[in-house]
């Protein structure tokens, strides 16, 4: 029973006392109280307990003032999701068709009671999350990202979990069942190598044995962002197809640097010979008929002629509209994250200082304005938008735009102009509404990269925003680049330091020419190591630090880098290694938890199979569980958050 007593409520307490006997009004009087103490009024004066007998009781006894509850930021959001999510519920126990939003809210309110009882582990959770979904097609959900769709199939038994409100008998009615479709079981393998759509193949890892000698300016002709997997004593046959561009070969192990000539073929096969690299005259190796891949393989890129489908749901009817658009001929996508394009000396040219280059690119738009449809590459400099085109890197891609140098991007947009061209502007928060429909100029997304900041633009934007804020900020800069030039100009604008990710491109020879860099302007190195072993082992790493100190994150190999042994810099006496929370303490539901964030932390997708060993080559127990050891060893001895990626910052005690 509840007794509740107010400024003015003279009388007035048994009738409430009556009233709240119900268990629904009960259930909005804790929603009411809840949010009393979430906007933190002054004085609260409410009283919590037993039966009361009579009115005549004290109200001095009644009065809690100034009574807060300790709620961090984490548990605000979650009041908000609860009380949308119930909302959301209650429109569909009356039958009502869920919008996008009400369907996502309905779903993590669910969830997040399950979650509350404690008894379930993350696996059971994920079987729950499959039930409260339904029969929905695979194609519906991209990993824990749920797309905007129309035509739910929620699980009604499942989200009324543990309230007051229960299916109606309008559902058999107003909604129909989608159809049910069989999912064919787990793909299950470990990956061990991995080479990327746009590397270089001569410089693929040492102990690859083909003929390097026909792969000399070639690169597999497969489509943009995905790899080829190769085990151990696998013999594979594969097409190769001639970089593009101006030929041109940076990075990698740095067999080769230079433009692609015959008449350095010599020169270069008595380098992979010194240095030990596997290649065999092979007489099955031979130029043949180019091989040609379908456009519908290509998901974003551009291309002559794409038809794309926009969907509008509206009040319990829905309709689509097929655009077309023209592009350019090239298909050579700019993909971003691991193992992808847009990689040092692949898509990202590591020649051209950021005055010769974009500061930011998104990459695979579909513009819409008011001239025609069209699909391209967006380049901005200084805050504005330069040029529509090709992006990339022209030492290797086709067709790039010479104001479209690739900085750092995005992919996947719509970009579309617009003016709202009647607003009563009466308060400036009407901005923050407006931004939030992923309207104007604003941001869509809060994070498009990894965890430094690519160009001087930049690095003055990140400092200037932080200014009003009571913490200590450093920013590291971006060493993903084979020549100094480059790496010069983002210490110069203030970075505390030079952080090469595997992402990026993370190669012996980016490797090499990063602590050159940072040793001659006396800076730190922070690495993130290469999962894919595309160009070397572990060892190859530590071979390219030549005894110089270096800050290796995710030592523990959950975070990422080499598979499956990255646990050995922590052996290396130059290296300073660490780990991130996300892994620790190392409980039953540790591996469950970390595959699906790895998936979405790193844009990778779950319909490939080489993305999905190389989520699962970092995921790896044995690793995570010695990880707690060696912090008490004091081998592993700094430990970070690895926030907005995999880890908490709240879990962090400084």
């Amino acid at each position: 029973m509840f007794l509740i007593a107010n400024r003015n409520a003279n009388g007035k307490t048994s009738l409430l006392c009556l009233v709240l006997s119900s268990p629904i009004l009960r259930f909005y009087f804790d929603k009411f109280l809840a949010f009393r103490y979430l906007v933190e009024f002054e004085e609260r004066w409410w009283w919590r307990g037993g039966p009361v007998v009579g009115t005549d009781f004290e109200r001095k006894k009644c009065y809690r003032t100034k009574r807060r509850t300790r709620l961090t930021p984490r548990g605000v959001e979650k009041l908000g999701l609860h009380n949308a999510g119930y909302l959301a519920l209650q429109r569909l126990a009356r039958g009502l068709r869920l919008n996008y939003t009400e369907a996502v809210h309905s779903f993590l309110y669910s969830i997040l009671e399950f979650v509350r009882d404690g008894d379930k582990n993350v696996a059971e959770l994920m079987n729950i999350g499959q039930r409260l979904l339904g029969s929905l097609a695979s194609d519906y959900l991209c990993s824990l990202c749920i797309r905007k769709r129309s035509g739910w199939s929620l699980n009604s038994s499942v989200c009324y979990y543990d309230i007051f409100l229960s299916e109606m008998s309008v559902f058999p009615e107003k909604f129909l069942e989608m159809e049910d479709k069989t999912i064919p079981g787990d793909v299950i393998f470990k990956a061990v190598f991995l080479v990327g759509s746009h590397y270089h193949f001569i410089e693929v890892d040492p102990s690859f044995v083909f003929y390097r000698r026909k792969a000399y300016g070639r690169r597999l002709n497969i489509p943009a962002g995905t790899a080829k997997r190769f085990e151990p004593g696998e013999c594979k046959t594969v097409v190769l197809v001639s970089i593009g561009g101006r030929k041109v070969i940076r990075g990698g192990n740095g067999i080769v640097d230079g433009p692609v000539d015959d008449a350095n073929v010599k020169i270069v096969m008595e380098t992979i010979k010194r240095e030990g690299y596997g290649s065999l005259k092979d007489a099955n190796a031979r130029f043949t008929t180019l091989a040609r891949i379908s456009a519908l393989c290509f998901s974003s890129g551009s291309c002559h002629r794409k038809d794309f489908l926009l969907s509008v749901t509206g009040e319990g009817s829905a309709f689509s509209t097929i655009i077309s658009c023209e592009g350019h001929a090239n298909i050579d996508e700019c993909v971003f994250w691991g193992g992808k394009v847009i990689r040092d000396g692949m898509g990202q040219s590591c020649r051209h200082p950021p005055t010769e280059s974009s500061d930011i690119v998104i990459t695979n738009a579909v513009i819409i304005d008011y001239t025609h449809i069209f699909k391209a590459d967006i380049g901005i400099k200084n805050g504005l938008i330069v040029a529509l085109g090709k992006a990339g890197n022209p030492d290797a891609i086709d067709g790039v735009f010479p104001s479209m140098i690739i900085g750092s991007c995005r992919e996947g947009l719509i970009v579309t102009a617009g003016i709202d061209c009647h607003v009563h502007f009466i308060y400036p928060q009407l901005v923050h509404e407006a931004i939030s429909s992923r309207g104007g100029t604003g941001p869509a997304e809060g994070t498009c990269a990894t965890t430094f900041t690519p160009a001087p633009l930049q690095m003055k934007l990140m400092l200037q925003s932080t200014d009003d804020l009571p913490l200590n900020f450093g920013f590291t800069g971006k060493g993903n680049g084979s020549k100094p030039d480059e790496l010069h100009e983002i210490i110069k604008a203030k970075a505390m330091g030079l952080k090469l990710h595997e992402d990026w491109g993370t190669t012996p020879d980016a490797i090499d020419n990063c602590l050159t860099v940072a040793e001659q302007l006396d800076v730190q190195v922070n690495i993130h190591t290469d999962t894919l072993n595309e160009s070397g082992f572990v060892e190859h790493t530590i071979a390219a630090f030549k005894e110089r100190t270096i800050h290796t994150y995710d030592s523990e190999g959950a975070g990422g880098g080499h598979a499956p042994d990255i646990i050995k810099v922590c052996s290396v006496k130059n290296v300073l290694p660490s780990s991130t929370n996300p892994t620790r303490p190392y409980t039953s539901n540790t591996i469950d938890e970390h595959l699906d964030i790895l998936m979405v932390c790193h844009h990778l997708d779950k319909d490939i199979l080489e993305d999905v060993a190389f989520a699962e080559s970092r995921i790896r127990a044995e690793t995570i569980a010695a990880e707690d050891i060696l912090h008490d060893m004091g081998t592993i001895n700094i430990i970070s958050s690895d926030s907005q990626a995999m880890g908490r910052i709240g879990d962090i005690f400084c």
